[in-house]
């Protein structure tokens, strides 16, 4: 039975001018080239955020899906247009049309988070920007560091991924990370759970990387490179980070996209609770061509994604410019689609 591997970030500090020659950065990014190669996902503990924070997202979560839906509602994510405001909000729990072969229905409701921009729920939640925004700063850290052990990983220059993620640090620069909190209902015990319900369905993420904070429920699952689905069971003390499309067309492969969904849950108790998640997603500059670089592979790598479905399906090779992260906005506009 595969397991997803446990990274520990204690073993770096914070980014210094000559990273790319210490020796705890490099072996840091050799563990997360492998582990991230070969499962698409991995554990971080010691990651830098206090577990107050995260409960308190968490209670803050829990607080704003309990309102009336009529209160939800005022925040409600209008159609996407160039207006980044128009990203933030709340999205109802309803039947969701994907890009599927067939119609299905996913249970869930959402609240979209880009950072500076938008509107909060103030009125109802006054905790809820200022909780939001501490969580992103925190994950905005930890994602310039993971942009240079992916660059580590990859043997480039240190601040190639962060040369192209300056949007982080520059509020005049389109913001091109967002957060997303999600509500999953519990299931009544009436309804028909027929053969296309699901609480999330099969999908990859479209950024270079996301964080992903569990409740203690469950539900996740991951797509191993055989084909087989395994249990991401939350772990106390513990978050989730995932690669992307982008990450997986520019480092040729080596991080791939992996599919991943939310299950219904099969315990009875489980399903007559509420499962929570807040994601942080991470796209580059706005302005930012994605082109296939042309880096040595092991052996290992090499047979792994000769196997790959994606390598045979054409993705692997292709210049991307982020217009394909915006495509995929708009076509998942209004569909609850994320972890």
């Amino acid at each position: 039975m595969q397991e997803i591997p446990i990274i520990d970030m204690s073993e770096i500090g914070e980014i210094e001018d000559d990273v790319g020659n210490n020796v705890n950065w490099i072996s840091l990014a050799g563990k997360i080239r492998e582990h991230l190669g070969n499962f698409g996902f991995i554990y971080l503990k010691n990651f830098g955020m206090n577990v107050s924070m995260i409960n308190s997202a968490f209670t803050t979560v829990k607080t704003f899906f309990d309102l009336t839906l009529d209160d939800k509602l005022k925040y409600k994510k209008q159609p996407l247009d160039e207006d980044s405001n128009a990203w933030c909000g709340y999205s109802e729990a309803v039947d969701e049309l994907l890009l599927h072969p067939s119609p299905f229905k996913e249970l869930l409701e959402s609240y979209d988070i880009f950072y500076g921009v938008g509107t909060y729920p103030d009125e109802e939640v006054p905790d809820f920007k200022s909780i939001f925004s501490s969580m992103y700063d925190v994950c905005n850290s930890l994602a310039k560091k993971f942009l240079v052990l992916f660059a580590i990983s990859l043997t480039l220059e240190p601040n190639f991924f962060l040369n192209h993620c300056t949007h982080i640090d520059d509020s005049s620069l389109p913001r091109a990370c967002n957060m997303r909190v999600l509500h999953y209902p519990p299931i009544p015990c009436d309804m028909d759970l027929s053969p296309g319900i699901e609480r999330l369905e099969e999908h990859s993420d479209y950024g270079l990387l996301t964080f992903l904070f569990q409740d203690t429920n469950g539900g996740l699952e991951v797509k191993t490179n055989n084909g087989k689905w395994i249990k991401a069971t939350p772990i106390p003390g513990t978050i989730l980070i995932n690669t992307g499309d982008l990450l997986e067309i520019w480092s040729s492969g080596i991080y791939p996209a992996t599919k991943h969904r939310v299950v219904l849950p099969r315990i009875s108790l489980q399903k007559y609770s509420s499962r929570y998640s807040i994601a942080y997603f991470l796209m580059p500059n706005v302005d930012t061509k994605v082109e296939t670089l042309n880096v040595m592979k092991t052996e290992s790598e090499e047979e792994r994604l000769e196997k790959s479905s994606r390598r045979k399906d054409g993705v692997m090779g292709k210049v991307s410019e982020l217009d394909y992260v915006l495509c995929k906005f708009a076509e998942s506009f209004g569909r609850n689609h994320r972890n």
